[in-house]
């Protein structure tokens, strides 16, 4: 895939968020230009637009390791693990937030003015930026923005690498990514036009997206917190939702063909899941093997099943969750106010550690909705 510039890739990527037009949800580009693709999102879906400006706190003898990060009106978040593994006393850590803190406040006065931050408690945030390579500063954002409040933090980028996408399903609830090729070098690679964005050009899109139609009521819904109607954490804002559970295996394609077959008839989303162990559950030598390999594997055995499966001609939007946890466990806890679980007969095809076959029968005793278990064609 590749796109023309930024503002072509966020309307692509706006196109795989249409679901949440008209929900209350919040888009905050990531400076400089996450911002233009975040222009194009937060306009196709009658959203306010903001910035969010984070600043990764470094160790001060390496600063490329992270062990925080702050943002806006004082918000740090800090890893305790990491600080005390590299032995950081109270001032190094005040020292060095102190440093970041003045940068960060001035950056933030150069691309807002005198304009206040849209409010974030209680709210569906999608933060958006226009790739992602390590992941480092979008990891820090969605740190950051449940520091200051979200219910919810959605991630959405056109592009990244398997395993920055990969690793940052970790920080946020849902990750929304176009591409993510196995050969990735760098963001610009992607684009036709990936010229900088200068903070002037911010400064004149958060400007132009003050006049969207969400805008102009987003501080009265700031102020309704208390009657917001609240979601469950882990469930979208859409009417209806099917669950599927996919490892690789025929029986689970099959499984998703009908799951949008389905979905198609009733107007529903389509949550088509993997889930994968922690290393250290298989036993013997499963330690040799790092637990991101094991992500990378899921996500791409997720992506083919789906590719495989769905055209685009189906009209019906299928959302890729790749989750770490026990297969039943994680469907059933997604099964939740879901209007049916979908599971094929048999497992474990391509993905060794989701066995459908037994997780099937623990689904059809379990599920809080309907199960749907497809017999599909025998693995072999």
């Amino acid at each position: 895939m590749l796109f023309v510039d930024r503002a072509d890739a966020g309307r692509h990527l706006s196109h795989r968020l249409r679901r949440l037009r008209g929900a209350d949800v919040i888009v905050l580009g990531l400076p400089r230009g996450g911002v233009a693709v975040a222009f194009e999102v937060a306009e196709d879906l009658h959203a306010p637009l903001d910035v969010i400006v984070v600043r990764k706190l470094g160790v001060p003898f390496q600063p490329e390791y992270g062990f925080g990060a702050i943002g806006e009106d004082g918000v740090s978040t800090i890893d305790d693990y990491v600080v005390r593994q590299t032995g950081l006393t109270g001032p190094q850590i005040a020292e060095v937030e102190a440093r970041e803190r003045v940068v960060l406040d001035h950056r933030v006065s150069h691309l807002r003015g005198d304009h206040p931050p849209v409010q974030l408690a209680g709210r569906t945030v999608i933060i958006v930026d226009d790739g992602i390579a390590t992941g480092s500063t979008a990891r820090a954002a969605c740190l950051v923005a449940r520091a200051r409040g979200a219910r919810r933090v959605i991630l959405a980028v056109p592009v990244g690498s398997v395993e920055g996408i990969a690793a940052l399903r970790r920080d946020a609830d849902e990750v929304v990514c176009l591409h993510t090729p196995e050969r990735f070098l760098a963001i610009g690679d992607w684009y036709d036009n990936f010229s900088q964005v200068t903070d002037e050009e911010v400064t004149v899109l958060l400007g132009q997206a003050a006049a969207f139609p969400a805008a102009a009521t987003a501080t009265a819904s700031w102020r309704c917190e208390t009657k917001e109607q609240r979601m469950p954490p882990g469930q979208e804002p859409v009417d209806h939702r099917i669950v599927v559970g996919i490892d690789g295996s025929l029986s689970s394609r099959e499984a998703l063909r009908w799951a949008v077959r389905q979905a198609a008839l009733t107007g529903a989303v389509v949550d088509a899941i993997i889930a994968w162990h922690d290393p250290s559950s298989y036993g013997g030598y499963g330690w040799l093997i790092a637990d991101t390999s094991y992500a990378e594997l899921a996500t791409k055995t997720l992506a083919e099943a789906v590719d495989s499966t769905i055209t685009p001609e189906s009209g019906v939007t299928v959302r890729q969750r790749v989750v770490a946890g026990n297969p039943a466990r994680v469907l059933l806890d997604a099964a939740d106010g879901a209007d049916l679980l979908v599971v094929g007969s048999r497992g474990h095809g391509g993905f060794a550690g989701m066995l459908l076959g037994s997780v099937s029968q623990h689904c059809a005793h379990h599920s809080p909705c309907p199960v749907v278990v497809i017999r599909g064609q025998r693995d072999t």
